[in-house]
């Protein structure tokens, strides 16, 4: 009996995991949890799918290696600072995403002013181009080095 126990709770996870892909293929999300609601249209690198969906949490895999999108926090992110780079000089062709990987080297394009890290990446979206850049522990803190980024997208 428990052996047909657990094939079914099997079962029921997989066709819950599937019915989460399906509604996850939308590829956007949205976070309520701040005062500016903000949407995110989530393109995965290439070779990987959404599998998951929250409020805040987005996860893409491709069948070996999984990489989580989230909602930006925290004044010190280069979210906070390409945003308020953007703000400052008017560009409307840029966004960017947080990804967590062990492993996302493989899959990103490094800019070579911030790399070395290999768990959080942030993937800025120029023209619906995809580049990833990485911290290397040290958060861009002026406009100039976040000009040098935005420059070699």
């Amino acid at each position: 009996m428990k052996n047909n126990q657990v094939i079914i709770l099997l079962i029921l996870g997989i066709v819950a995991l599937l019915g989460i892909s399906i509604y996850a293929g939308i590829f956007s999300f949205s976070d309520n949890s701040t005062n500016n609601s903000t949407t995110f249209n989530i393109t995965p690198p290439s070779g990987y799918s959404i599998s998951n969906q929250t409020n805040n949490t987005i996860t893409i895999d491709n069948g070996t290696k999984q990489l989580k999108v989230r909602k930006f926090s925290g004044n010190n992110s280069i979210y906070q600072r390409i945003e308020s780079y953007k703000s400052k000089h008017n560009i409307t062709n840029l966004s960017v995403t947080e990804y967590y990987s062990s492993n996302s080297q493989k899959i990103t394009k490094t800019v070579s002013d911030v790399n070395n890290i290999t768990d959080v990446w942030y993937y800025v979206d120029k023209n619906n181009t995809v580049y990833g850049i990485s911290t290397s522990g040290n958060v861009p803190g002026t406009d100039d080095v976040v000009k040098q980024i935005v420059d070699k997208l």
